[in-house]
C-alpha cells in the first residue's frame, strides 16, 4: 500500500526496497535498499519501517527511524524475528492456510509473477493470498511514541528516549502459526488495540501495556480491526465479521485500515 504524504508517495517493495516518489508524475525521487518488512510510516520529518537483519545465521528485524533522504537516522529496536524466515514460516498453519486460499483463487501453485521467490526471502511468505494480505510489524505513531506488533509481542518505544517502554508478550506459538500472532496495533485515546490469531480482542493500556479488557470473537484474524463509536469491527479469513460494542466512546478514530486514506497516524 502506498503512503501519501506532502507531494510524495512512500512504497516498499518485496525486493527490498523502499522507493519515495513525486507524487504529481510518479518520478522516483529517490530508493534505497533497505530490506523493509512493513509499511512505511510517515511522521514530520522521519519514516519509521521495520527492517529485516541477519547476524550469525539468525534472523532479526529492527524497527528504524529514517531522514526524508531515506538513510537511517537510529535504530530503535531488534529483536529475533524467526517469522520472517522462510524455512520457519513454511511449517506453519499460515501456511498451509494460504496455501487452500490461493487454491480457491485459481492458484494451485504461487506463479513467479506473483514475486514470491524475492519476498520468501525477505518476509516469510510465499503464497499470493499472503503476499496480497501482508502488512507485517508496521508502525503506529502518536507523537510520543510507536507502536508495533513484532511476531510474538506488541511493543511501545518512547521517541524522546528511543528505548522501548513496554511489551505484550501474545499467546500461542511462532512455529506452529507461522507469521505474525496478532495484527498490527492500533491507537485510540488511552488503548491500544490488537487482535490475535484466534479472534481475540485485546485492549491495553497505552501508557503501560496492561490489558485493561479483552473480547473473544472466536475467529481466525489476520486483519487489523476499525473502531468507530466506541464499537469494533472484527473480520475473519472465513469472511464473518464480529462487532463489539464497547460501551466506551472514546474508542473512536479509526473507521478503515491504516486509519485513513492517506495512512497518516499524526492527526
Amino acid at each position: 500500500s502506498p503512503i501519501l504524504n506532502k507531494g510524495k508517495v512512500y512504497l516498499t517493495t518485496f525486493s527490498g526496497t523502499l522507493y519515495k516518489l513525486r507524487s504529481s508524475d510518479g518520478k522516483i525521487e529517490q530508493a534505497a535498499r533497505l530490506k523493509p518488512t512493513s509499511l512505511p510510516t510517515i511522521a514530520g520529518n522521519h519514516i519509521y519501517i521495520t527492517q529485516r537483519r541477519k547476524k550469525k545465521g539468525k534472523v532479526y528485524e529492527a524497527v528504524v527511524e529514517l531522514n526524508q533522504d531515506l538513510t537511517i537516522r537510529r535504530t530503535l529496536a531488534v529483536h529475533p524475528a524467526p517469522y520472517l524466515d522462510f524455512a520457519f514460516v513454511k511449517k506453519g498453519k499460515l501456511k498451509r492456510n494460504a496455501r487452500k486460499w490461493d487454491a480457491s483463487n485459481g492458484f494451485p501453485s504461487a506463479p513467479d509473477i506473483a514475486g514470491w521467490r524475492k519476498a520468501s526471502q525477505l518476509i516469510g511468505q510465499s503464497n499470493v493470498s499472503s503476499l496480497q494480505n501482508f502488512v507485517g510489524s508496521t508502525v503506529v505513531y502518536d507523537h510520543k511514541h510507536v507502536f508495533t506488533t513484532m511476531g510474538d509481542t506488541i511493543r511501545c518505544i518512547s521517541l524522546a528516549s528511543g528505548e522501548e517502554v513496554w511489551a505484550y508478550g501474545i499467546e500461542g506459538s511462532l512455529l506452529k502459526e507461522g507469521g505474525h500472532l496478532a495484527t498490527m496495533p492500533l491507537v485510540s485515546n488511552e488503548f491500544v488495540v490488537s487482535v490475535t490469531h484466534n479472534g481475540k480482542v485485546l485492549l491495553l493500556d497505552k501508557a503501560t501495556g496492561d490489558l485493561k479488557e479483552s473480547f473473544a470473537t472466536k475467529t481466525y484474524v489476520r486483519n487489523q480491526p476499525v473502531i468507530v463509536d466506541g464499537k469494533i469491527y472484527v473480520s475473519s479469513t472465513t469472511g464473518k465479521m464480529s462487532c463489539i460494542d464497547t460501551q466506551n466512546k472514546a474508542l473512536d478514530g479509526w473507521p478503515m485500515f491504516l486509519k485513513n486514506n492517506s495512512h497518516d497516524f499524526s492527526n
